[in-house]
């Protein structure tokens, strides 16, 4: 499955960081590809582990972050209310 996500800051994921600007997220089967949009130059694959818990946004797609000191990190990616996937190496 694929959705496009408005990130509105700055943000790190597997020691990369990452600019504010909207991104295409795609799952396939579990291998989850980030790939900029619009200006934002970016495209990583990331290494990740089902998740537990529910989708925080309900039923809607979301990425989760967790706030470390002035920065945050992608931590999860959620299709649905009961599929999400926890992003390694954070």
């Amino acid at each position: 499955s694929t959705m496009d996500v408005n990130v509105p800051f700055p943000f790190v994921v597997q020691g990369r960081t990452l600019p504010a600007g909207k991104y295409r997220v795609t799952d396939d089967a579990g291998r989850i590809e980030l790939r900029g949009k619009k200006g934002t130059h970016a495209e990583l694959y990331l290494l990740t582990i089902p998740a537990s818990g529910r989708d925080p946004a309900g039923d809607k797609p979301a990425l989760t972050f967790v706030r470390d000191g002035n920065e945050y990190r992608l931590s999860q990616v959620w299709e649905s209310r009961n599929y999400g996937r926890d992003v390694l190496g954070r």
